[in-house]
């Protein structure tokens, strides 16, 4: 179920905002200056990954031993956690994908579905489309994936730190609500329908993301031909600056370590640039 789950990235000085935005090539990123005492970290993670890939450098484990708590999009210490996902993922009313698509094409969709998953999509035609898109990441991904929260959630309890959320399951659910249910439901009859085609581009961002290539994977986000494109500002922008806040607060009173889809890292509007804009020195690690 919480793999399931993480599948889901105001302008403070008179200066070139392009300025801020990283450049750099890195996942690891170091925060100090103005009030802090000690540096406190951001890693850019990718929700779920291939075993083979899910594997952190000595700098990693160290920022996060350096931390007096880990901080992820979710708090993922919540025993009601699983709980608040069931209640969310639901569609209101009388909506299910079979009546958001035609008949035939419910059926082509429903059978890719069972073929892909080895579940009938006519039991779980209640469920919010944009989340069973993320049953199929493994066929898409070619592996049994796994979350590099649950790891860093795991690292944080060996070394007896509290895990953090920088939002609640209810906020982040409202903010893939921002997409209507019938275009969810279509993109997940593209997804079925053309697995080749997302296959490889869910691939290439990997690749950019294992580069730790943040401007090129502004790019690819931004791209108009991108189903999710025009509701960037709900689902990452808006975040991001409803973060700040807290990642300041917290790393002013200790060293803390923020781990956030790597999407919300990078460009003029992410976390690195509005932290750099808030006076903070943000570098690469």
């Amino acid at each position: 179920m919480k793999l399931l789950f993480t599948a889901f990235c105001s302008f403070f000085l008179l200066t070139n905002i392009s300025a801020q935005a990283p450049k750099e090539k890195a996942l690891l990123w170091k925060i100090s200056g103005k009030q802090l005492k000690s540096p406190s970290y951001l890693y850019g993670t990718y929700h779920l990954l291939c075993p083979d890939d899910l594997k952190l450098s000595d700098k990693v484990k160290d920022a996060v031993k350096a931390s007096s708590k880990v901080y992820l999009e979710l708090d993922f210490d919540d025993p009601e956690m699983m709980q608040k996902m069931q209640a969310n993922m639901i569609m209101e009313g009388d909506a299910s994908i079979n009546n958001l698509l035609p008949d035939s094409t419910f059926q082509k969709a429903s059978k890719s579905f069972l073929t892909t998953t080895g579940i009938s999509l006519e039991m779980l035609s209640k469920m919010k489309p944009i989340l069973l898109s993320v049953m199929l990441y493994p066929s898409l991904m070619k592996c049994e994936l796994a979350s590099p929260e649950q790891l860093f959630s795991a690292m944080a309890a060996e070394q007896n730190k509290s895990v953090e959320g920088l939002e609640t399951v209810e906020e982040q659910m409202k903010v893939m609500d921002q997409i209507p249910y019938a275009e969810q439901a279509q993109m997940l009859v593209d997804y079925l329908l053309e697995p080749e085609k997302f296959s490889k581009e869910t691939l290439d961002i990997l690749k950019l993301y294992k580069e730790g290539d943040l401007a090129a994977l502004e790019k690819s986000m931004n791209d108009p031909n991108q189903s999710y494109s025009k509701y960037l500002e709900g689902m990452l922008l808006q975040r991001n600056r409803n973060w700040i806040p807290i990642i300041i607060k917290q790393s002013t009173e200790n060293p803390i370590f923020i781990a956030v889809g790597a999407g919300h890292l990078a460009g003029e509007e992410g976390v690195i640039s509005l932290l750099r804009k808030q006076g903070y020195t943000v570098s690469p690690l």
